[in-house]
């Protein structure tokens, strides 16, 4: 059972009373024993105090509680009342032990006698312990002391301060283990149940993680297992943090490194998750602590931090505020073993580094964050080929197709894929098998007609059993995973990234996407090459990674370009509306943005692409509330890096850019402004083509007697039209071409186009405004 603790300032005050009373009540109890001893009586102690009869004292000689309300005040008597029989059943424990290890102090007498037949070369008698009836009593097994166990002064058992004493003192009386009598409660041998996990050989699978790796051994446990080879260093971190997205592996790396390194390690969080009571917080970290002490050099780990210590504000309750507390005590207790030469390490592991109270991130607490990444291709290839290792796969499997197809996935989520795929081909054997069975079961049995149809069923399900016990069975046919299970355990399977929000790359390319050629070579330089070629860009040094405004009328293909830029680059996307970030509650909105920027770091190179992004950050000087400009200061420090954006890049949208905080437009932020104007001429039949050619929309393909795109692109009743007015205008040639259908093969012919020229008109009613206003952005930049 967990041990009570006094937190609250009111239990405080209260135990101070209740000690006073029982002092006064024990002063007038000795004082009428020693009296009642002079006459001869006997007098029982007196009773317990009550919850009442302490009340009714406080309500009447203390005026400061007197004016607390009576059920606070009564939860806090009965707390201390409990506290007390706690302190007071382990005094009378410790007396116990201390009172038997006198009752079995040896007897000096015969010493001359055991001084003269000592030398006698005779096996001495084992004694037998008598009972005061005079009968051989059971002789008991004596323990060991710890220091014996295991010879170098550091015991392996987990022996209470009080039976060590008991064992100390009889050793040093009588100078032989053997001639004392074992004073060793039950309670004392009960093994601690916060003892080092057990860690089979080759029970953690790892891939992928090799820069992780190297971190991990020379920051944790390089220095927990040789720290005076640190020493010059100056002090090192009693806490490291390891942050990443749920299923990359983050438990796996610390505990294939303790058994790698040979370094005991234990859960913390494992125990804390078995309470929710902030009574029983204490009590745990100092065992687990301890237990840690014992075997040190140790690690141990605090899995899923961010779940027992959010951030004031976000469901901060009391079990959170002791769990800190307590970890902060823990670390401090560290920093004072370390100067004792015992090193233990927390290495806590949490999967939103956000969530975790700021106040934990200090240098005295927990110095340093290593960041585990989503992993990208080559460490997903190399994921498949450790988790596949044990298993027979054929050499037609291609890895790396499927690592450049699982984009996003995390280990858990290949982990997930390689179960499906085994199962796919686990299903083929049995159909086999099923089949094989039923050829060779079946024409064997009578079927009866009053079977009833669920036992046919039965027996149809159930054939294969009888086959295998049958004469004629045969060895089955081996079945291999193949590439399609893989595929299609892909297609089925819903990775982290899209669980968290993320898009999958789009598929979205370059060939679908007409004209816009300036806008496709700026792109290239400011964000494709930079994440295709790194290595270019370091040779000028670093710099901070690239944003860009795409801004015009709309349907101009400004979202298109975006999705083309993210497929060409190979990068993760995350498409954000603009008022999907804004929340009515004070502060939210700003989370919201922290948030999303470190999701995108932990996936990165990544691509956030900001669609209306007028409607997120308005000028400030226009906004209604605070809110609003709250907003603008929580992306303006996002953007410029505050906490190392990393390979993270901006893509914006806006047909409004003037609406835009101007702030936000300086350079370092989004500095690289793209206009994308109507398509000219030339550019609309560019663009036209693209679209008949990707058959958006039906695929069908151009009749013989229809006319050529060009000439269609070219019609004075084109002027004007966007992207999107263009890819309208195929639609509705699509839509006639399937009224007019009458069977064969369709075709579009010029009536489809005519009557299509007829219906679509211009959706951008003044584009002068754009033009404009693309000039004067150009010129203030």
């Amino acid at each position: 059972m967990a041990r009570i603790s006094l937190r609250h300032g009111l239990d405080r005050d209260v135990y101070q009373i209740v000690k006073k009373l029982e002092d006064e009540r024990d002063g007038e109890w000795q004082a009428k024993k020693s009296r009642d001893r002079d006459g001869g009586a006997k007098r029982k102690r007196p009773p317990r105090l009550t919850v009442t009869a302490i009340y009714e004292s406080i309500k009447k000689s203390n005026s400061s509680l007197g004016r607390q309300k009576r059920k606070p005040l009564e939860d806090a008597i009965e707390r201390v009342l409990d506290f007390r029989r706690e302190e007071e059943a382990e005094s009378e424990d410790s007396d116990d032990l201390l009172e038997q290890a006198e009752e079995y102090k040896p007897e000096d007498r015969f010493l001359l006698n055991r001084q003269m037949t000592k030398h006698w070369n005779v096996a001495p008698a084992v004694p037998t312990a008598q009972g005061a009836d005079g009968k051989s009593t059971k002789k008991r097994r004596i323990s060991p002391e710890p220091e014996a166990a295991n010879g170098n002064g550091t015991g392996t058992g987990n022996v209470s301060d009080a039976s060590a004493i008991v064992s100390k003192a009889a050793k040093s009386k009588s100078g032989d283990v053997s001639e004392t009598p074992a004073v060793i409660t039950k309670k004392a041998l009960k093994p601690s149940k916060y003892g080092p996990e057990q860690i089979p050989p080759g029970s953690v699978v790892l891939g992928g993680v090799r820069g992780i790796i190297e971190e991990l051994q020379r920051y944790v446990f390089a220095r927990t297992r040789k720290p005076e080879d640190f020493a010059c260093f100056g002090e090192q971190p009693m806490g490291i943090l390891i942050s990443g997205p749920p299923g990359t592996g983050k438990q796996s790396l610390v505990r294939s490194l303790s058994w790698r390194t040979r370094t005991p390690v234990i859960s913390l969080g494992r125990y804390l998750s078995e309470t929710r009571s902030p009574e029983k917080v204490s009590k745990i970290f100092t065992d687990v602590l301890d237990e840690a002490k014992k075997v040190a050099p140790c690690v141990v780990v605090f899995d899923h931090m961010d779940e027992y210590m959010t951030k004031s504000g976000n469901s901060h309750s009391e079990f959170d505020h002791e769990v800190i507390s307590q970890l902060k005590l823990g670390l401090r207790r560290l920093r004072e073993w370390e100067r004792e030469g015992l090193r233990v390490v927390i290495v806590g592991t949490t999967s939103k580094l956000e969530l975790v109270d700021p106040t934990l991130r200090r240098p005295d607490y927990f110095a340093q964050t290593i960041t585990v990444k989503v992993p990208n291709t080559d460490a997903r290839e190399e994921i498949f080929k450790a988790l596949t290792r044990d298993l027979d796969i054929p050499s037609e499997v291609d890895f790396q197709a499927l690592a450049v197809r699982t984009h996003g996935f995390v280990g858990d989520d290949i982990r997930a894929v390689i179960q499906v795929a085994n199962r796919k081909a686990s299903d083929r054997f049995m159909d086999i098998e099923q089949a094989r069975a039923k050829n060779t079961i079946q024409a064997e049995r009578m079927e009866t007609s009053d079977d009833a149809p669920w036992d046919r069923d039965l027996e149809d399900a159930c054939l294969w059993y009888d086959y295998i016990e049958h004469p004629s069975y045969t060895e089955p046919t081996r079945v291999h995973v193949s590439q399609q299970d893989f595929v299609d355990a892909i297609a089925e399977h819903t990775p982290y990234m899209r669980r968290e929000g993320f898009s999958s790359i789009p598929s979205t390319s370059w060939s679908e996407v007409g004209a816009l050629h300036s806008v496709r070579a700026a792109f290239q330089v400011s964000i494709v090459r930079r994440i295709k070629e790194p290595l270019l860009f370091q040779k000028f040094g670093k710099q901070r990674p690239a944003g860009v405004l795409l801004f015009g009328p709309p349907g101009c293909g400004k979202t298109l370009v975006a999705k083309a830029v993210a497929n060409d680059a190979q990068a993760s996307f995350i498409l954000i509306k603009g008022p999907e970030l804004l929340n009515k509650y004070v502060g939210e909105s700003e989370r919201a943005i922290r948030e999303l920027f470190t999701r995108a770091k932990s996936c990165a190179p990544c691509i956030l692409f900001f669609d209306e992004m007028d409607s997120l950050v308005p000028k400030r000087e226009n906004t209604t509330t605070e809110a609003g400009a709250r907003v603008v200061n929580a992306l303006l420090a996002e953007l410029d890096g505050a906490g190392d954006r990393g390979e993270v890049y901006v893509i914006g949208t806006s047909n409004r850019p003037d609406m835009i905080d101007p702030a936000i437009l300086r350079p370092g932020r989004l500095d690289k402004l793209l206009f994308v104007d109507l398509p000219t001429e030339d550019e609309r039949v560019d663009i036209l083509r693209t679209i008949v050619r990707n058959g958006i929309g039906g695929g069908v393909q151009e009749g013989e007697d229809a006319v050529d795109v060009e000439a269609i692109a070219r019609d004075k009743r084109c002027a004007g039209f966007s992207g999107a007015d263009l890819y309208g205008l195929y639609k509705n040639a699509l839509d006639e071409c399937v009224l007019r259908y009458e069977g064969g093969e369709p075709a579009l012919t010029r009536e489809d186009w005519e009557a299509a020229l007829s219906k679509t008109k211009p959706s951008v009613p003044n584009p002068e405004t754009y033009r404009r206003l693309a000039a004067k952005l150009h010129h203030q930049t």
